[in-house]
């Protein structure tokens, strides 16, 4: 075998380097801070806010932020840079991974479609999911009454021992996110895959490609804020945020050379072409047209005269149906005015839809959620559902937390009082908040200590139901308390 002499190797060695030297600068991303949070409850519609500030970085800066999920979520999202907000809008589905073997080889795959959204558990039993059951006619809905500002309404403050909602809106504008550790550093790809998890990517930066000062001074703040119409189930979401700065691939004297000399290429890039383009004007104006052009302007002096012919012609023709359609002029007349009819029809009923999709849906997020203290619990096994804010049209209104019984707790009185309670105390219904709510009275309920009233409210139903209240009956372990509940009635 002949020997491989390494002088075989030199042209494209020489060829390599000159490639690599010919490459230009180009712009890298550097990571800032990368950090993980979690909500601080189960369920929640925010608005969650995570709060950053601008390194300052000459060549601009930007923010990653990963909402990794077992299941399903449905987000709006805002990102806001000082007081200006440079982006908005729906967060993209939640997209799970699957894992695939081909050829004894194990490889992760996207799914066809996105997971399934359930939030069942986070909602009020009978409550429509915001914006689901609204219809709204065309134009404003008729003024009505003044809306409370909640569904669920107490009628007077409670007092000393008894339990109601706190009616004190927290005063944070956003729900802190709590950091974790979970995912620290980053979205590691293996990580997500091997959790089998799903992942929305939302992106944006703000690149500086001129000569100016940096986009941003340090220290402004960086906002990025999440929320919902309705209660997401927020058990096992992690938003993990990556703050990075843009740095050129060079020094900063070498990238402002590089970039004044693209900006000397693109003006004299420019000035050829004005050159260009003035050399061919004086060249038309000393020759005249050429044939190309002339060819043109026939073309256009025919269409012209035809077009005058036949309007002298139809001018003269009133009942010529070739000018003017079925019935002549006339029936050209009457056509046009049924158009101008039915398209001042169309634009109302475009301006009643466009107005009715403005109160059918809100175009920011809802207030912080309101504190709430949970009344006594009604059985063992209840279940309690913190409240949230629903959307009717033109407005958030309240719909305070509820305890869920299961049926088995119905058939087994689970909570137990020494005594029977004080008589029932006397409520000023107020007017209802909304269409379709039916009174709840209050009633007393044991906390293992002391017996504590529970105000009555407006509640919204299931058609069909009725409302068997809470009761208590004497039996030989002592006073029961048997919950209250909605019951579909059969029969009339």
């Amino acid at each position: 075998m002949r020997p491989i002499h390494m002088t075989c190797f030199r042209p494209c060695l020489v060829c390599l380097v000159a490639l690599v030297g010919a490459c230009a600068p180009y712009m890298k991303s550097e990571t800032i801070s990368s950090a993980s949070f979690e909500a601080p409850e189960r369920c929640g519609q925010g608005p969650y806010e995570i709060a950053l500030q601008a390194r300052g970085s000459r060549w601009g800066e930007g923010v990653v932020v990963d909402i990794v999920s077992p299941h399903g979520l449905e987000f709006e999202h805002e990102i806001l840079v000082g007081d200006e907000t440079i982006r908005s809008g729906e967060v993209g589905p939640i997209v799970g991974v699957r894992q695939v073997s081909v050829d004894g080889q194990t490889r992760y795959e996207q799914a066809e479609e996105p997971m399934v959204f359930d939030n069942s558990s986070c909602l009020i039993q009978g409550v429509p999911v915001a914006g689901a059951s609204v219809r709204v006619a065309a134009g404003p809905p008729a003024e009505a009454a003044p809306v409370p500002d909640q569904v669920v309404v107490h009628t007077e403050v409670p007092p000393e021992g008894a339990i109601g909602e706190t009616l004190e809106a927290t005063a944070r504008a956003s729900l802190e996110l709590r950091a974790v550790p979970r995912f620290s550093g980053g979205v590691g790809r293996n990580h997500l895959f091997q959790h089998q998890l799903g992942r929305v990517h939302l992106h944006q930066d703000w690149e500086n490609d001129s000569l100016g000062p940096a986009p941003y001074a340090p220290g402004t703040p960086i906002r990025i804020r999440f929320w919902s119409t309705v209660p997401n189930l927020l058990e096992g979401v992690t938003f993990v945020v990556r703050h990075f700065g843009f740095v050129p691939t060079v020094s900063d004297e070498e990238y402002v050379a590089h970039l004044e000399g693209e900006r000397s290429e693109e003006e004299r890039r420019a000035a050829q072409r004005e050159l260009d383009r003035q050399e061919a004007a004086r060249e038309r104006a000393e020759n005249g047209p050429g044939r190309r052009e002339r060819r043109r302007m026939a073309r256009a002096e025919r269409r012209e005269r035809e077009r005058r012919e036949r309007h002298e012609f139809c001018n003269a023709h009133h009942d010529s149906e070739d000018c003017w359609g079925p019935g002549g002029l006339e029936g050209h007349r009457q056509r046009q005015a049924d158009s101008a009819a039915n398209a001042e029809i169309a634009q109302r009923e475009r301006a009643a839809a466009a107005e009715a999709e403005a109160y059918a849906r809100p175009d920011g997020p809802p207030p912080p959620p309101r504190a709430q203290a949970q009344p006594p619990k009604p059985s063992l096994h209840a279940q309690w559902t913190p409240g949230y804010w629903h959307w009717i049209p033109r407005e958030w209104v309240w719909i305070g937390g509820r305890w869920t019984v299961p049926e088995s707790d119905y058939a087994t009185a689970t909570v137990v009082a020494p005594t029977q309670p004080p008589p029932p105390r006397a409520e000023a219904i107020p007017p209802p908040p909304g269409p379709g709510l039916v009174w709840v009275g209050g009633h007393w309920q044991w906390d293992n200590q002391q017996f504590v009233w529970v105000a009555g409210y407006w509640d919204l139903p299931a058609e069909g139901s009725v409302y068997q209240a809470p009761s208590w009956r004497v039996q030989n372990r002592g006073v029961v308390f048997v919950p209250g509940r909605w019951q579909v009635r059969i029969g009339r």
